[in-house]
């Protein structure tokens, strides 16, 4: 004689569906303790890379105001201070290639002569023969002989290669000579009929 086992599968009754769609997500760290826990610490790392403990304040402040404002994500990160910490570190490049930047501008500037003359009517009539040139044209010229920029300056300042700057300001010059002999040729006339 066979016996046969009889197995009972239940189904899933709607108290067991809500209950295990209910369940609480993991318990995170609010926000007000990870930041006392761990603000002395991005402190120190901000000043270490800064050298200035206002600057690294300020970091920390703002990678704080930003971690805050998406804490309900970044709670849920296995180490809501990696996160924290690259914004420090990010922040603190940027701020160190600005501050080379200006750098370089102001030793630029200091170092260029001072020209406190007042501008000849020739100089007034070459600027403004250079604004009728085609826009790239006449910002090429005015990188090169007001800001005395290499090529590869202002190619890198207009978005081009340096052969393009080449060619516009080859084509500048061109239209200045024609402009400007003109402007010679009719200061003669005028100069000749008074």
């Amino acid at each position: 004689m066979s016996t046969q086992l009889a197995v009972r599968i239940s189904p899933v009754t709607d108290d067991a569906a809500n209950s295990a769609a209910h369940e609480l997500p993991p318990l995170v760290e609010p926000f007000d303790d990870y930041y006392r826990r761990d603000y002395r610490q991005l402190l120190g790392l901000a000043f270490v890379l800064t050298g200035s403990k206002s600057t690294a304040e300020d970091l920390c402040q703002d990678a704080l105001t930003e971690a805050h404002r998406s804490w309900d994500r970044i709670a849920h990160y296995d180490d809501p201070g990696a996160w924290v910490r690259r914004v420090i570190v990010n922040r603190s490049r940027s701020r160190f290639r600005r501050l080379r930047s200006e750098t370089k501008a102001l030793t630029r500037i200091s170092n260029r002569r001072v020209d406190t003359a007042q501008p000849t009517e020739r100089s007034l009539e070459v600027w403004a023969a250079v604004r009728t040139l085609p826009p790239r044209q006449a910002q090429s010229i005015a990188l090169l002989y007001w800001e005395d920029r290499s090529i590869a300056e202002i190619a890198e300042i207009l978005d081009c290669g340096t052969e393009t700057v080449k060619t516009h300001l080859k084509r500048g010059r061109a239209a200045l000579s024609k402009t400007l002999v003109g402007f010679d040729e009719r200061r003669a006339e005028e100069g000749d009929t008074e």
